[in-house]
């Protein structure tokens, strides 16, 4: 079994032992032998509110740890686990969130409707087809990307529950949009649906403010404020410097995709000073700087002496690892790197679990 998966399934008893209310929202089907993508967990707040205390637990137990956790937006939090020595692809990313929201929408879809009436697949939960019809169809509104697979998975919701799924969007959307939009899945019109996407885009609108009083609306801005601060404070991408001794002797692609899996994307510059003036030197530092904060694997390969290997340079671009000519770049030292960069990863990000006002820290100790 792929340690992927037996992972996802042990994470799956794990919640289920702990009697923990949950419901895997999308992409499930062929899970946990197939992890297609994140996996998204609708979860009540107070499993929320212990999650880097659980995350922690179970990483520890499991042999892994969290390489990034990222705080994606309000009651929002995605953790990213990883084998602490790596010498292959490997992902595997916990995406958790109480009341469904998105930019520019708070409250799209409360929580407890969503657990209502889950149902039991494999061992662990999903929502009933007529909570996850208009939860797939709210997803495709605002990201309007709506393609004919989301129309078969909302085509087959249908077939399994016709009466279920036509409340369900009535509930939902209105009797007026509702029907409308049940119509679109039954014919699989996805001509309509593109047409008339900016009218159903407004509907969000009204049903997220519909869900939100101003109390609501108030710990929702406050919360993107703590967010926002501590996103800057302690930015969760690394970035790597490796000189021009070791560049010409490690494969870039394969030491990147390597660990593509344990980062929030990875990016890679070859950087030459010369011919440089100070502002475009500054500029590109504070941009490796900015890397971090949109939590990428950022590596920098110098190709010469420059302003990166003085104290100043890596401190102001916020370098994690600097690989220098020490390395000998023989098989053995490849994994070393490879392993260093978790390592240095993991040990940050433990330093991000608990943090005050988090609203994910509740019951998180240090010491453990």
């Amino acid at each position: 079994m792929k340690l992927d998966t037996l992972l996802l399934d042990r994470f799956f008893n794990f919640l289920n032992t702990g009697g923990h209310r949950y419901c895997v929202m999308n992409n499930y089907t062929e899970m946990p032998e197939i992890i297609p993508s994140d996996v998204d967990f609708a979860v009540e707040i107070s499993l929320f509110n212990k999650l880097d205390s659980v995350i922690s637990q179970f990483a520890q137990s499991n042999g892994v740890v969290i390489t990034q956790k990222i705080w994606h937006g309000y009651n929002k939090c995605a953790y990213i686990l990883s084998p602490r020595s790596i010498d292959k692809f490997f992902r595997l990313q916990l995406d958790f969130f109480v009341d469904f929201c998105a930019k520019g929408f708070p409250n799209l879809m409360p929580v407890e409707y969503m657990l209502k009436d889950r149902v039991a697949y494999k061992n662990f939960f999903v929502p009933c087809p007529s909570v996850e019809g208009p939860f797939v169809m709210q997803r495709r509104i605002f990201k309007g990307d709506i393609q004919e697979r989301h129309l078969d998975i909302l085509h087959s919701l249908y077939l399994s529950d016709q009466v279920g799924l036509e409340l369900g969007f009535n509930r939902v959307f209105g009797t007026e949009f509702g029907s409308e939009l049940v119509e679109i899945i039954k014919e699989k019109n996805i001509a309509k649906f593109i047409i008339d996407r900016d009218k159903y885009y407004r509907l969000l609108k009204k049903l997220s403010s519909a869900n939100t009083n101003i109390g609501y609306r108030v710990k929702y801005a406050s919360m993107q404020m703590v967010r926002a601060y501590y996103r800057l404070l302690q930015p969760v991408g690394m970035n790597i410097l490796v000189d021009k001794s070791v560049s010409q002797y490690i494969d870039v692609d394969t030491f990147l995709n390597t660990l593509a899996g344990s980062f929030h994307g990875t990016s890679y510059d070859s950087y030459c000073e010369k011919g440089r003036n100070p502002f475009n030197i500054l500029k590109f530092l504070l941009i490796k700087r900015w890397h971090k904060t949109t939590k990428r694997l950022s590596l920098i390969s110098t190709v010469e002496s420059t302003v990166l290997d003085r104290q100043y340079g890596k401190k102001i671009s916020s370098i994690d690892i600097a690989f220098t000519e020490q390395h000998d770049c023989n098989g053995n030292d490849f994994n070393l790197m490879l392993n260093s960069v978790i390592d240095k990863q993991a040990d940050k990000t433990s330093k991000q679990l608990g943090l005050l006002l988090a609203p994910t820290s509740k019951g998180y100790s240090r010491d453990k």
